[in-house]
């Protein structure tokens, strides 16, 4: 049964490599990200996502961002979901200098068993190229999801970790 409203509670912790850098400089960070969808018109449903994260970044301190995003998703009979992405991202590092940028992401699910999904995303922002990122969702129980997700962005490879709670 679809509801009306879901909102979603995800904590996350991502390792990242840079490999321009001699040698390869390693950053780590975590996050929170609240998701409402409130607005569903048959198979396709459309809600807001609020994130924060905070980076450290070895020999560099650390960086603050805030993103805010529209999100627009839809599903298919075969269980394969496609995802919209568009926002806005503003980031303070540890000297107190602001960046702004607009984000985007393309995604999508691809049910494996009936409690993993293979999600990858196509994503960016203003002042980056595209990355992508390839994982794995395993729901836990009907209202909690364990990720686990490896990508490429700038060439900077990361791995990411997250747990969600829909309620």
């Amino acid at each position: 049964m679809r509801r009306w409203s879901i909102w979603k509670l995800k904590s996350t912790w991502t390792s990242t490599h840079d490999h321009s850098a001699t040698p390869a400089t390693p950053a780590h960070a975590r996050g929170l990200v609240l998701k409402w969808v409130p607005f569903t018109w048959g198979e396709t449903s459309a809600g807001f996502k609020f994130q924060t994260s905070r980076d450290t970044i070895s020999g560099s301190g650390s960086e603050r961002s805030t993103q805010v995003q529209a999100l627009l998703t839809h599903n298919y009979a075969s269980g394969v979901v496609l995802h919209a992405n568009l926002g806005h991202q503003r980031s303070t590092d540890s000297s107190s200098n602001h960046a702004n940028a607009t984000t985007w992401a393309l995604g999508g699910e691809l049910p494996l068993v009936e409690s993993v999904k293979l999600v990858g995303d196509v994503y960016g922002d203003s002042h980056s190229r595209p990355g992508h990122q390839i994982g794995l969702r395993w729901t836990l129980k009907e209202s909690l999801k364990l990720s686990a997700a490896v990508g490429r962005q700038n060439s900077q490879s990361h791995t990411q970790v997250g747990m969600a709670w829909e309620f």
